[in-house]
């Protein structure tokens, strides 16, 4: 019963102790020695005694345990070792087997019984190995079970405590799960939905779409984002938007849903705020007296409202997308083109332009455009406002006249008060003041000036527009 060299197919892993319980000192060294070849951990006892101290101490994975031991027998520190929470493994080791022994032992939770004969050293480690290879996939499985509760205990926290609503139905319609966030947006409790048809917490118009959107052919199909209206417990409606998964077996075949909801209330209501604030703009833009025109960035027409339709005599359809050099007179071309580089460069302005009518003739406008500029600065468009010079010059033509007749004793009515000058909107005086100041540098610049003495003076004073001199443009 001589030891084995090395087994080195036999090798357990080396985090396993093993404690070999024999009295004899020289069998017991031996058989260590074995072990630690074999990339065992060893510790030795030479008697039951010395087995329930280390027991004790630092429990062993694995025990060989002889069955005749002085002090104390194998069946007393067998006992022991069951009253162990987390009792080591077990085999007996014996000079004297026989088949009564080994039903005992085996009874007793002993998991092999080796005989001291020519292969003792052989099985014994046959066994160890053995049972250290089932030690170590029972550690595996216990580890890969701790991990999956843990990873559950993590999934489920994280959908339970969610910030977004989660539900999960199954492939007939069945609500399997929802979270927290779920039922505080809806204000139902786990049991009063839990197995209950999805469209019973829906309302009639969207059951309809469920069905549409869940039957048999679209099984096939990952659910992507659908919007609904779901129906909280005290009856009010919730708009939302699903963002849907189908989960699938190995075959292919529908298991179940998994579906985040976004609350849609704050969004539909700054969409209608957005709407209505837009129908607000858009009636002020057409019922305005001044044209409104908008360009992009290559100087095409994008919008224009019925004042500016009006003015040119076009329709809308007609000037949606015309280059606005169309509608340029032509001898003002070179100053408009010049004006259109400024505007790329950001450039603010108020002119006077000539503009082309549907009917062949040329109606002056006044200008106040402003550039469009993206995020970085860039030139996207142009927007601009639109006024008819002609019509301001007729209005106080009119109001003039009103008011040199209300002067004039025979002609004075009762409508106006003596004196009386017409009323005009700011923007209006200064349009008027633009086009007297051009008006007059018009005719002035047809005079001479290369007339001698003070006549040659003033009239190269004329051409020149000076601040002061507007308001007395304005007043007349």
């Amino acid at each position: 019963m001589s030891a084995p060299e090395r087994e080195p197919s036999s090798a357990g892993p080396p985090a396993l102790r093993v404690m070999v319980v024999e009295d004899e000192s020289g069998l017991n060294r031996v058989i260590r020695q074995a072990l630690e070849r074999a990339g065992f951990q060893s510790v030795e006892a030479l008697s039951g005694t010395d087995a329930v101290r280390v027991l004790a101490d630092n429990a062993p994975d694995i025990v060989l345990l002889d069955y005749t031991l002085p002090g104390m027998t194998a069946e007393e520190v067998l006992d022991r070792i069951g009253e162990m929470e987390s009792a080591p493994a077990v085999i007996v080791m014996t000079g004297h087997g026989n088949e009564k022994i080994a039903a005992e032992m085996l009874r007793r939770g002993v998991c092999d019984y080796i005989v001291k004969d020519d292969l003792f050293f052989a099985n014994l480690m046959h066994a160890v190995s053995r049972k250290a290879q089932d030690l170590a996939r029972a550690r595996e499985l216990k580890r890969l079970q701790a991990e999956m509760a843990d990873n559950e205990a993590r999934f489920r926290a994280l959908y339970e405590e969610a910030p977004l609503p989660y539900q999960s139905i199954d492939s007939e319609g069945h609500i399997l799960q929802v979270n927290h966030a779920w039922l505080r947006l809806l204000g139902y409790e786990a049991d009063d939905v839990l197995g209950r048809h999805i469209t019973s917490v829906l309302t009639s118009e969207s059951r309809a779409e469920f069905a549409a959107r869940f039957g048999t052919d679209t099984l096939e199909h990952h659910l992507e984002s659908v919007e609904a209206d779901f129906v909280t417990k005290s009856g009010d409606s919730v708009p939302v938007r699903v963002f849907c998964r189908v989960l699938r077996d190995e075959n292919g075949d529908f298991l179940r849903t998994h579906c985040i909801l976004q609350d849609l209330t704050e969004v539909r209501r700054a969409e209608a705020e957005a709407h209505r604030r837009e129908q607000d703009y858009r009636r002020i833009v057409e019922t305005a007296q001044e044209g409104v025109w908008a360009m992009d960035e290559r100087m095409r027409t994008t919008f224009v409202n019925a004042r500016m339709c009006e003015l040119l005599g076009y329709s809308e359809d007609e000037l949606v997308g015309k280059p606005v050099s169309d509608l340029i007179a032509d001898d003002e071309m070179a100053d408009h083109e010049e004006r259109m580089r400024r505007r790329m460069q950001g450039i603010s302005e108020r002119y006077v332009r000539q503009f082309k009518t549907a009917d062949g003739g040329v109606r002056p406008l006044l200008v106040a455009a402003t550039p469009i500029l993206g995020e970085h600065g860039e030139f996207q468009g142009s927007f601009a406002m639109f006024t008819d010079l002609g019509e301001l010059l007729d209005r106080q033509r009119a109001g003039g006249r009103r008011a040199q007749d209300s002067q004039h004793p025979a002609r004075r009515s009762g409508g106006h008060r003596a004196g009386a000058r017409p009323r005009f909107h700011r923007s209006e005086r200064r349009a008027l003041l633009n086009a007297r100041i051009l008006a007059r540098g018009a005719c002035r610049a047809e005079r001479p000036t290369d007339l001698p003495g003070r006549r040659g003076v003033r009239a190269r004073r004329a051409r020149e527009v000076r601040p002061d001199q507007r308001y007395r443009a304005w007043r007349g």
